[in-house]
């Protein structure tokens, strides 16, 4: 190594070594996400920054680094975002839906067996037809009950996930 390429070398790790000293003079690199600057003792500047979101979808930045890298990018991933709420609603609407007519079945299941206890009760006699009516009754209540509870239930869980989620 002559001596002129030692000489760029020396004044080159100056140079890293004093733009090193500015940046850390200065509290590090201009972004504030928790960036940091080294200056190894070889006189070479180590410079690490990170960056990050919530939500969805990247911001628009970001997203045009995205395009920038992988021409077209940005486009798939507001596709994707696009494609995702509309399945989302169509599940809701579904879920809606059947449980609606779950409710409807339910419905007329039980009157059906009332009617058949009405009938039961008149074609036996009193007491017989009564014990019978009774039960259809009862029997009637306990699924109500049970279902009103079990749906509450469900509301109170997907609130405290709701919740929980929000916290984070």
């Amino acid at each position: 190594m002559g001596r002129s390429q030692k000489v760029r070398q020396d004044e080159r790790r100056k140079l890293l070594a004093k733009i090193g000293q500015r940046a850390i003079n200065a509290g590090g690199p201009p972004q504030s996400n928790g960036g940091t600057t080294q200056v190894l003792a070889t006189g070479i500047v180590h410079q690490s920054a990170s960056i990050s979101f919530s939500g969805p979808l990247p911001p628009p930045a970001m997203l045009k680094e995205y395009n920038e890298a992988v021409p077209g990018s940005a486009e798939i991933i507001l596709n994707q975002f696009t494609e995702q709420g509309s399945h989302r609603r169509w599940a809701e609407r579904h879920a809606l839906t059947h449980n609606s007519w779950r409710s409807w079945g339910g419905l007329v299941c039980g009157l059906i067996v009332a009617l058949a206890g009405l009938w039961v009760a008149k074609a036996i006699g009193n007491w017989p037809g009564a014990a019978i009516g009774v039960f259809d009754l009862v029997a009637l209540v306990a699924v109500f009950v049970y279902g009103s509870n079990n749906v509450r239930h469900e509301r109170e869980e997907r609130a405290k996930t709701l919740a929980a989620s929000k916290r984070s």
